[in-house]
């Protein structure tokens, strides 16, 4: 604040000079004065403290992407958090337990029971930042709401201690009535694909095992997929009597409902009942029931409703054992609708034109297990391709492949979930030929600058060409071919020329005949003194390197999807390496000949799977496993201890390989102990 300072007056009045004028002057001077000093405020004393800065968070980064505030929302799952605090901090890293990181968990909402704690797989202060903390995890983090909390006090009562700087102080929220800081915030990653089993092998209610040829089970993460059901239906069909079924949709997608007949001889009239828990409805009729008295008994349930839709209502029905299923029809949005999973047999090739499209004619999804199963018309290896999903292109000249058999020797399949497809074509992409040409590319370590010679001649076997740099006395740029034809000389001369002078002397022939100029960034920059005798630049086109390997691009970066051919090899390369495994190797057991060659090394019985379906090994404990030449018989003195150990083995083998092991009498392998 400043203040108004009175001028001192070089002449004073006394009192008993005073006139009437000189009087009121002074009156009016004393009332100024008085005025000036109501207007004049006392400032507050204050004095400048040095004092401790107090431990504050300031921000938390992850490892991609911008700043993570409360309320912020994630689209990509960040693999580490970085939390900074005040700059002079350095943190006391046996107080970490002070930060916690904890997701909402099945009901999505925070701060309730079922909210999980994330344990990092690494915790740590940040180098050599000591005012930072590091935060990794061991597992990417699914789509979820979370509340990151660093505690500022202790409660050993709560399992919480405060985090603390190496000085002892604890960590101080920005509000001051909190003991905590929490910053929430929200990953929303999209469904992501975990892993696909074709044709999965199942275990029956017996024990034993199953291939369901025509399936494939795609396993999804927990993010939970949208189900939606427009109608219900299905159909009772035995001979030429039908009974046609309609569920009542109560929600947003029906339950498939299985109907199963029993026969009452004691009852009178047929009853059905429906059990919501385990989708299915019981029919009970007595021997003499007609195809109307099931409807009715259907029709009578709440959420069902059934008519004779063929046939002769009055005729006497028999289900001969069968099943009948009431399934929703779903929306075409909904993640059961067939048209979001295509599966394309690709011949083998890297076409896409030559493709042909199956589509399953069911997809059930459990939202208990995060599967999607995808039931087809048939063997998956005997599917035939429809013309409604593959029509007629005269235009392709892979046409007539589309439509083709798998063949009998199998082939190979690409499953593309995501997008609605209705027909092949929109999946077609025609394949581009990308010409291989050998190339190098520099920036001559200048920044956005980047200069790529690339040679006329197309193939790997047209790799090895160099360019150089000399300076002569002529006094502009020029450019040449060295003795090897395949080599270009650029002469820098007297003068200081630049990368677009340079592209210019290599349009001039011969030169232009060998390589061509590509320059990426701004053409004036100088071309550095530094190149003059450096190490020539060497044209490669596949490469064999990470280094000079080719770079065929930036996958996703386009809107259009593209389909590039590269037909190219890189050029084996012999390496004089003596693979282990001889006979005359150090542990080499040689087994004497009468066990058989089989236990020696691997014969041709162990090889490809070829038996459609579950294969079958037979095996047996044979009391007597050999007989020698004169007649004598070798009996197998195995314990039961040892059969067991043995069926525990090859239960083992059974649960990770996929193959079925059967006990017999005397078939198959035989498991045996006793002399030979």
């Amino acid at each position: 604040m400043t203040s108004r300072k009175r001028k001192h007056s070089s002449t004073f009045i006394s009192d008993d000079s005073r006139s009437p004028k000189s009087v009121g002057s002074f009156k009016k001077r004393a009332t100024q004065k008085k005025r000036r000093q109501n207007i004049l405020e006392k400032l507050e004393a204050r004095q400048l403290l040095a004092g401790d800065v107090e431990m504050r968070l300031l921000g938390i980064t992850p490892n991609q992407g911008d700043l993570i505030v409360n309320g912020s929302v994630l689209d990509t799952a960040p693999r580490a958090l970085t939390l900074r605090f005040d700059q002079d901090q350095k943190l006391n890293e046996n107080t970490f337990d002070g930060i916690r990181l904890t997701r909402a968990g099945d009901d999505g909402i925070l701060n309730t029971d079922d909210d999980l704690r994330i344990t990092p797989g690494l915790i740590t202060s940040g180098q050599p930042n000591e005012n930072e903390v590091l935060i990794r995890f061991s597992e990417t983090l699914p789509d979820d709401r979370y509340s990151l909390e660093v505690f500022g006090f202790d409660d050993p009562g709560l399992g919480i201690v405060g985090l603390r700087n190496q000085d002892g102080d604890l960590f101080q929220p920005f509000d001051p009535d909190q003991r905590s800081q929490t910053t929430e915030f929200d990953l929303r990653l999209g469904t992501l694909i975990e892993s696909i089993v074709p044709q999965p092998l199942i275990r029956d209610a017996d024990g034993s095992l199953k291939q369901n040829r025509n399936e494939i089970v795609v396993y999804f993460n927990e993010d939970p997929l949208f189900v939606e059901d427009d109608s219900a239906a299905g159909t009772i069909a035995i001979a030429a009597n039908e009974i046609a079924i309609t569920g009542k949709l109560t929600s947003r997608s029906f339950d498939d409902t299985r109907i199963t007949f029993e026969v009452d001889n004691s009852a009178t009239d047929s009853t059905a009942v429906h059990d919501a828990a385990s989708r299915t409805i019981v029919v009970s009729h007595p021997q003499t029931a007609t195809f109307q008295d099931i409807s009715d008994a259907i029709n009578a349930l709440e959420l069902f409703e059934a008519n004779v839709s063929a046939g002769d209502p009055s005729a006497t029905f028999t289900s001969q054992g069968r099943q009948f299923d009431v399934k929703g029809s779903p929306t075409e949005r909904s993640a059961e609708n067939p048209r979001f999973y295509s599966l394309l047999l690709t011949r083998d090739t890297v076409r896409t034109t030559d493709d042909a499209l199956f589509q399953p004619e069911e997809v059930a999804y459990d939202p208990a297990t995060h599967t999607a199963r995808l039931f087809f018309a048939t063997d998956i290896n005997e599917l035939v391709p429809t013309t409604a999903l593959n029509p007629v292109d005269a235009t392709n000249p892979d046409d007539t492949k589309t439509r083709q058999q798998v063949p009998l020797s199998g082939g190979t399949f690409r499953l593309r979930i995501g997008t609605a497809i209705d027909q092949r074509i929109d999946v077609i992409l025609p394949p581009v030929d990308q010409p291989v040409a050998p190339t190098a590319t520099s920036d001559f370590g200048i920044d956005d600058l980047q200069v790529t010679f690339t040679s006329r001649a197309i193939g790997e076997s047209a790799s090895g060409g160099q360019v150089r740099f000399i300076r002569s006395v002529n006094n502009s740029v020029s450019a040449f071919l060295d003795t090897d034809p395949t080599n270009v000389v650029f002469d820098l001369g007297t003068t200081n020329p630049t990368f677009g002078e340079l592209k210019a002397a290599a349009e001039t022939a011969p030169v232009n005949g060998v390589i061509t100029v590509t320059i990426t960034g701004d053409p004036n920059e100088l071309v550095p003194e530094r190149v003059v005798g450096a190490p020539p630049l060497t044209l490669t086109a596949v490469g064999d390197t990470l280094g000079d390997a080719l770079h065929v691009g930036t996958f996703g970066q386009d809107s259009e999807l593209v389909s590039l051919v590269f037909q190219e090899a890189i050029d084996p390369k012999t390496f004089l390496v003596e693979l282990p495994g001889g006979n005359d190797d150090p542990g080499h057991i040689e087994i004497p000949e009468i066990a058989g060659a089989l236990l020696q090394h691997i014969g041709d019985t162990f090889g490809p799977d070829s038996t459609d379906g579950v294969t079958e090994v037979a095996y047996n404990f044979n009391g007597i496993f050999d007989t020698d030449e004169d007649g004598r018989d070798f009996l197998n003195q195995i314990k039961d201890r040892q059969k067991t150990r043995i069926r525990e083995a090859l239960g083992l083998w059974s649960n990770k390989i996929g193959v079925q092991f059967r006990e017999t009498a005397s078939e198959g392998i035989t498991f045996a102990l006793g002399d030979i």
